[in-house]
């Protein structure tokens, strides 16, 4: 009787145990969702410094600075990151473009101000590439912990597995630290 006692009272404080570990990875998790979300409204707030600090010189090209608004005000509305993960491709495409076109223009290219902001936007998408690798690290372990018990998490605790970012850097798209380091 006292090793049935003891093995209930095992199996509890691992079933706890689980669950406090399941309830801190989510919590982790969400928490840096908020950062990426952080991150990536600052990136915005760059961009469009930039894009306004340039466009007059561009004006053949508004149709490329109005698409990339449009990009970033739908990316706002998104429902969750993984779509607006999906825009934010877009947006790196077309900010790519609009840097082509700066090549041409010596006086843009050479800004400090310009180089400044080109700067910190690299740094920027590294912070996000960072924290997009921890939110997978901390998923994963999440994932595995509801795998292990599924009827008792996914069931009863009305947890469901996560999705993990993509980190590959899109060899179709565009990688903006190589980009403004180019």
């Amino acid at each position: 009787m006292v090793y049935v006692i003891g093995g209930i009272v095992l199996i509890g404080a691992f079933v706890f145990f689980m669950y406090s570990t399941l309830n801190h990875r989510k919590s982790e998790a969400d928490m840096i969702v908020e950062q990426i979300e952080n991150e990536v409204n600052q990136k915005y707030s760059i961009m469009y410094d930039l894009i306004n600090k340039f466009k007059d010189s561009l004006i053949f090209e508004r149709e490329h600075f109005e698409e990339l608004y449009d990009l970033i005000d739908d990316s706002k509305r998104a429902l969750n990151l993984f779509e607006k993960e999906e825009i934010e491709k877009r947006i790196s495409d077309k900010f790519a473009e609009i840097f082509s076109f700066i090549d041409d223009f010596p006086e843009l290219k050479e800004d400090g101000e310009i180089q400044s902001e080109k700067k910190k936007l690299t740094e920027m998408e590294h912070e996000i590439s960072g924290l997009k690798e921890r939110y997978n690290k901390i998923v994963s372990q999440y994932n595995n912990i509801i795998e292990m018990f599924p009827i008792l998490f996914e069931v009863f605790g009305r947890y469901k597995k996560k999705e993990k970012f993509s980190l590959k850097n899109d060899a179709d798209g565009f990688d903006i630290s190589e980009m403004l380091n180019g």
